[in-house]
């Protein structure tokens, strides 16, 4: 049976040659190579039908270790490319082609549309930015020191009303600091970025994540990104947060395929 086209990535057709001469290997292992149409290729390797036809994917898809190594296959290939090329539009996870020929109708579907996005995107990479609340984080609220303190000056009964109600203030206040520390990030990394995506986290918890920000910023202003997040480090880990960035990776928010 002939073997399936997996395609990591979109870039442009001049590009062709610099692609198949890096020598860049994908999902298990399999060399990658361009298909090209019109003015864009398409970044592919083989994938075996038998393990990457839709019924075997979907079982696989249940499988986290064998789904993790793959992905980061996946991701190491368009990160290789935005190094190789300085722009890729990522496609998703597990596209997979049943041929050449279906990779070049994919590719001239909205060309226009996608020479226009890479142009947009050219210069520039994705990064992640995370504010996440330590388990020791300081209740600093006013509210909850003086509900400890009459818990601690009241009998039992009167004290076990008081904790419970203690519980609901500190949420309220973990919220709001959790809210204030979200948009005190969120306002610096806008200084820098071009664009900001704000990701849905969930609030709460004992280690709960504040803020997860996908900002898109021009390679030249990397070193203001640095020093940005270093002063976020600073303000926030005063107050209990620990700030975390990851790039630079293709962007993956702001120009990826579905």
């Amino acid at each position: 049976m002939s073997p399936l086209r997996y395609v990591y990535g979109i870039a442009r057709a001049n590009d062709a040659a610099r692609v198949t001469s890096a020598g860049l290997t994908g999902i298990d292992e399999g060399p990658v190579g361009c298909v090209v149409e019109g003015d864009l290729l398409a970044a592919a390797s083989d994938v075996d039908d038998a393990n990457w036809n839709e019924a075997a994917l979907n079982e696989h898809l249940r499988d986290l270790d064998w789904l993790a190594v793959r992905a980061a296959q996946h991701q190491a290939v368009n990160g290789r490319l935005l190094e190789l090329l300085g722009t890729v539009l990522p496609l998703s996870f597990g596209t997979i082609y049943r041929d050449d020929e279906r990779v070049r109708q994919m590719l001239s579907e909205d060309a226009a549309d996608r020479a226009v996005q890479l142009e947009s995107l050219r210069g520039h990479a994705e990064w992640v930015v995370t504010v996440s609340r330590g388990a020791n984080a300081p209740a600093d609220d006013e509210e909850v020191r003086a509900l400890d303190a009459k818990i601690a000056s009241s009998p039992p009964g009167r004290a076990f009303l008081l904790d419970k109600q203690r519980g609901t203030t500190l949420s309220r206040s973990i919220e709001r600091r959790d809210s204030d520390a979200a948009s005190d990030a969120l306002a610096a990394l806008e200084e820098v970025a071009v664009r900001t995506y704000q990701e849905p986290v969930v609030s709460g918890g004992t280690d709960a994540v504040a803020l997860r920000a996908s900002i898109l910023v021009a390679r030249e202003r990397e070193p203001a990104l640095a020093t940005a997040i270093a002063g976020l480090e600073s303000r926030l880990g005063e107050r209990g947060y620990r700030v975390r960035a990851s790039g630079p990776w293709p962007a993956y928010r702001f120009g990826s395929v579905s």
